[in-house]
């Protein structure tokens, strides 16, 4: 059976869709929600999705684009601000992670292995504020080295 053109659109459209909301899933953003004949699955946002701040790709400010390393250079920014959003994301799943070990601990104090699993998130902590500041930091030099061949 052949496909036509708009049937392929359209299936690779709900690809695309599923893989960003398994990525949210994944992310503890998201709960999935199984209906009870299994023929309809939702997906309910969690209280961490709304602490997250979205930033729309399309609010990232565009500079006039004068060569062509200027315009690499602002990819690569672009990307950098991506991967941020993405590092700041994870971050506020591990930190719900983590309060919820607190309050498992407290609830069950006899469980074994809540005091490992709680270090594990709150060293996963650590290693992303470590790529964040890294990438804020790339960010703003490259955004002050810009500023400086804009003057020249």
């Amino acid at each position: 059976m052949a496909l036509s053109n708009s049937e392929l659109d359209k299936n690779k459209a709900q690809r695309a869709v599923y893989r960003e909301i398994l990525k949210l899933k994944n992310k503890g953003l998201l709960k999935r929600i199984d209906s009870k004949t299994g023929k309809k699955t939702t997906y309910v946002k969690t209280d961490l999705f709304h602490t997250v701040n979205f930033i729309s790709k399309d609010c990232v400010s565009h500079v006039a684009k004068t060569n062509d390393e200027n315009t690499d250079s602002q990819d690569a920014v672009k990307e950098l601000v991506d991967r941020l959003q993405r590092y700041n994301a994870e971050l506020q799943s591990l930190i719900g992670e983590t309060s919820e070990y607190k309050s498992l601990y407290a609830e069950y104090p006899q469980l074994k292995g809540l005091q490992k699993n709680y270090n594990l998130a709150r060293n996963k902590i650590r290693n992303i504020e470590g790529l964040i500041t890294a990438v804020e930091t790339t960010i703003e030099d490259q955004k002050v080295l810009e500023g400086n061949n804009e003057t020249s």
